[in-house]
């Protein structure tokens, strides 16, 4: 993330304290080069912005993508968990999209709900943005 970014979610991270919110949603980082190195680039900005979430007392939703561009990361949810895990915090917890996680699954039901299940423990936030790539 550039600095401007960091500037930008931790005004957001602010106002959702402000405003009572309780989560605030991220997307994830997405793949330019190799994937190693945009997951790690990944944890370290989410280390950042939870230390800020958790100074604010919000706390962070990470998104699951929709696996239909295979640039993004967090489309699996093995990938959402091993995230979530990785930076440790209190304040990053997942925001589980059905639609996307339907998207990623091909429309496979046995998938979804296996899908579901990995990441339901550290589910905070649910949205289902109806299946839909534009949102």
């Amino acid at each position: 993330m550039q600095p401007q970014d960091f500037r930008l979610m931790r005004e957001s991270i602010e106002l959702a304290a402000t405003l009572g919110s309780k989560v605030v949603v991220l997307h994830p980082g997405r793949i330019n080069g190799k994937h190693e190195l945009a997951f790690t680039s990944m944890i370290s900005n989410l280390k950042e912005l939870a230390t800020q979430a958790a100074n604010y007392g919000v706390m962070l939703g990470l998104e699951n993508k929709e696996g239909t561009d295979h640039t993004n990361l967090c489309c699996q949810a093995e990938e959402l968990v091993d995230a979530v895990e990785a930076v440790n915090s209190d304040n990053l917890k997942i925001t589980l999209d059905i639609g996307h996680a339907n998207l990623a699954c091909r429309g496979n039901s046995e998938k979804l709900r296996t899908f579901a299940k990995v990441v339901a423990p550290y589910v905070v936030h649910m949205h289902d943005n109806g299946g839909r790539m534009d949102q």
